[in-house]
């Protein structure tokens, strides 16, 4: 597959069936409370300049101890998210750009088409193996049931939160409107 664009990622994040799928991770992942600024264990961080590389220590199903650096809305660790961002040039922890990382775990597991179709199933069984509260994850991490992952009426929209004026994210990522543009036709 080829690899996508910066632009592509925020343009893809504008689409209404992106939404429903990143609201739809964040649902598993348990992030719909405190958002953007989760810790692992539903604990609030406020710093977005970066990820927090905080280790929490948890008890898996397997009742194994184990320790995590998850963050955020879609509960990166910190080796995916430091790999991820800085293959876009991305340098802070916001919303866009955690929205941007999330929406390249998903396209890396195959799930575009899913996601462009609106088959949350779908995208659902490609990206299992990234977050752990996805139903087909094999992560000894509690998962959310079918029902309750494909039951929701997810927005189609994101958080207030990750919304940012066109010259926020031309500053932060180097994209004009024009490109955006550009790049949402090409996605269509």
């Amino acid at each position: 597959m080829a690899k996508v664009t910066l632009a592509e990622l925020l343009a893809l994040r504008e689409n209404p069936n992106a939404a429903r799928f990143l609201n739809m991770v964040a649902h598993v992942e348990g992030t719909e409370q405190l958002g953007y600024n989760t810790l692992f264990g539903n604990k609030y961080f406020a710093d977005l300049s970066r990820h927090p590389d905080v280790q929490q220590k948890f008890t898996q199903t397997d009742k194994k101890t184990n320790s995590t650096t998850a963050a955020g809305r879609y509960q990166f660790i910190k080796p995916t998210w430091d790999s991820e961002s800085k293959k876009y040039g991305i340098n802070d922890f916001s919303p866009i750009s955690q929205d941007v990382v999330a929406l390249s775990l998903a396209v890396n597991r195959g799930a575009l088409p899913c996601i462009l179709a609106g088959d949350l199933k779908c995208a659902a069984n490609k990206v299992g193996g990234e977050w752990a509260g996805m139903p087909t994850s094999t992560a000894p991490q509690p998962k959310k049931s079918w029902k309750s992952t494909l039951e929701r009426d997810y927005a189609t929209t994101l958080p207030s939160a990750g919304a940012a004026p066109p010259s926020t994210v031309q500053g932060a990522f180097g994209a004009t409107p024009e490109s955006i543009t550009k790049a949402l036709q090409v996605l269509d």
